[in-house]
Parts: structure tokens; sequence; C-alpha cells
């Protein structure tokens, strides 16, 4: 099976669910403008993002120097040694005891994901998913993350963020542990860290590359110490801006009337006119029968529920195609597969839906 196409009408999430349900293994590129992510996949499940055959850096490497975990002077002696053993990084971390195997995979799966979380901010990218076991081959699974979960979490931390970031909206606010705060018993051990941390004032952009924690996990361990009242929050210390005056509007001259808007606005009007006839073809809501625009929501509507079914339409496409190895000939084909509710291609035809396969079964076109 092979994905390929952009996510404007289907987000990432909805292709990280029909790889977990079809239980594939292979590899997903996700690329927006010069970024791009890799995840590869075994049985459904995520196992890496480390793409080895890439001249790219090693995003792991990065993740753990990003926070703390490890030093960057660390992570270039291990890379080196990993150069002249032969070894992967991963067990050059573990053989040199910078970190035990189950932290590792630990750091392994926050980093998997931190990755999902970010991908699914992304607008305007292109994905492409290329099955089969020899694949992923060449990967280490150092992780064996559920899609469903991953997308769980990531999805409160999408809906929980703004508002952590509300409490904490400048990098530069400082925090420090509250002097009574000394022998604090049953804290989660992120918060207990951080606490440990927070022994000095440190701002919270010196506080997120020491935490050894990802940036998400440490703003919500500040907003917990920040409930029971162990920390103390303050304010950078910046100078008022001058304040701006407003800029100074003149007044027209005395004794020179306003110029005449009759032309300007008969001009508006006219090209006003012009734009709409020119787009009747276009417009979702312009009536071809009467030749003129429909005042109602009625017809507004209708386009958008011709537009969902669209969408539901290419869905059902693509799961098709990930089943079969091909799109179908017809889209009543779709029906008897399990694919789609059975009036799916009953109301393709209610809306005037062209459906065109071409040759070889690799490409289709929707009218």
């Amino acid at each position: 099976m092979s994905l390929e196409g952009n996510l404007s009408s289907f987000g990432i999430a909805d292709i990280l669910q029909l790889i977990a349900v079809q239980q594939k293994s292979g590899m997903l590129s996700v690329t927006r403008q010069s970024s791009s992510m890799t995840l590869f996949f075994r049985e459904g499940k995520i196992v890496s993002t480390r793409d080895r055959r890439r001249g790219a850096g090693d995003p792991l490497k990065d993740y753990l120097a990003r926070y703390g975990i490890v030093s960057r002077e660390e992570i270039a002696r291990l890379t080196e040694i990993s150069a002249q053993s032969k070894l992967d990084f991963t067990d050059v971390i573990v053989s040199e005891q910078v970190l035990s195997e189950d932290e590792l995979k630990r750091h392994c799966r926050n980093h998997i994901q931190e990755a999902v979380y970010d991908v699914l901010g992304w607008e305007q990218c292109s994905y492409k998913f290329i099955a089969g076991p020899d694949v992923a081959a060449g990967v280490k699974p150092l992780a064996d993350a559920g899609v469903e979960g991953l997308l769980m979490e990531s999805m409160r931390r999408i809906d929980e963020f703004p508002l952590i970031l509300k409490e904490f909206p400048d990098g530069e606010m400082s925090i420090k542990r509250r002097s009574d705060a000394h022998g604090v018993q049953d804290l989660p051990p992120a918060e207990k860290a951080m606490l440990d941390l927070l022994s000095i004032e440190r701002t919270i952009d010196e506080i997120i590359p020491r935490a050894k924690i990802s940036r998400f996990d440490t703003y919500e361990a500040l907003k917990q110490l920040k409930e029971k009242n162990l920390i103390e929050v303050s304010q950078p210390d910046r100078a008022t801006p001058a304040r701006e005056e407003a800029p100074l509007v003149r007044k027209p001259p005395r004794g020179r009337g306003g110029r005449n808007p009759l032309p300007v606005l008969a001009a508006g009007l006219a090209f006003a006119a012009c734009a709409l006839w020119g787009a009747r073809d276009v417009l979702p809501f312009f009536d071809r029968s009467t030749g003129a625009l429909a005042t109602g929501g009625a017809t507004i509507r209708s386009a958008r529920e011709r537009n969902r079914i669209e969408e539901e339409i290419r869905w059902c496409l693509e799961v098709y195609r990930a089943k079969h190895g091909a799109y179908p000939d017809d889209l009543s084909l779709l029906d008897g597969d399990s694919v789609a509710r059975e009036s799916l291609s009953r109301r393709a035809k209610e809306w005037s839906f062209r459906y065109y396969l071409t040759p070889g079964r690799e490409r289709y076109i929707l009218l």
C-alpha cells in the first residue's frame, strides 16, 4: 500500500488512524516547506522517528539535547563512538551508561508523543506513506506507541496548552521555590524534580533546557506547583515604553468642497456586477436556473453538504485503496466493501459527482 497527497482534505490524524486501523508497517513522511518529519510503523504502532538513511540530523539527539537530558558535548562524544564502532547511537548511549535502557525507551516514547503533537499543528503539508515490513527493517524500535493514545494526549495538549500559557505568557518570567516548600511529600516525579530545580530563581527560558522533560510537561508541572502554592512567580522587570502620541489628523482646507463620491460609487457597483457575472459558475450560492443570486441560506448549506459528502467519498476511496491496493472501478464498490454507508454511492449520484479512474487504477478524478 502507498498513500500520497496533501492535507487539504484529510488531516494528519486521519492518515495516522488509517495506518493504525489497517495495522500497516512502513514509513510515513510529512513535509511542510523546509521542515519534514518521519514516523516508522510496525503493525500499526509508531516505533521510531529516526530515519538513518537521511543525511539530516537525528531528531532523537536533538530532543535529548534540547531538554537537557543529555548534554550536547556528551552527544558529540557518543556520536563519535558510534561512528568508530559502527554501533547505533542508542546502543552506545546505553553501553556508556549515560541512560539506562528503560530511561531511553521512556524518552523515545515521549519524543514520539511530542512529534505527533507538533505535526498535528502543521498546515499545508504533503504526506507519503510507503508500506511494507522491509521499509522499517533497519529501524531499531525503542518504543511501541499506539496511535489512539498518542492522538488523545495530543488533543489534550492542544486544548490545555493555550490556557497554561495564559498563566505563564512570558519566557522571561522568574520562578523560584517558596521558602516554606521544603520537604513537601507526595509530589509526582516531574513536579518534585521541578521543585528541586527551582531551589534558585530561574526564568522559564532557563528552566526548559534543564527540566529533562518536554516543553509542555515543563509548563504543566509549573502550573501544578503554582496551584499548590509551592512556587513564586515574578513578572519580568522591563522599562515602560514611552507613550506614543496619536498621529495628527489634518483637516481639509476651508473653502474646498469634498470630492463627489458618486463616480467612485458607480464604478464600484459596476465592478461588483461584472465580477459576480463572471464568477457565476464558481459561486456556491449562484442560482443557475434563474441567473440570480440566492438570497436565502439553503443554497449555502447545500454547498457545505456537498463538500462534506465529497470529503467522505475521498476518504473512503483511500481506505478502499489501502485494503485492495488500487482504487475501485466504480463508486458503487464502496458500498459492498464495508467501507462506506450503503447510501454513499446513491448520494454521490444525487449530487451529480463524476468519478473517473486513470489507467493503472493509481489515480482518480472526482468532479
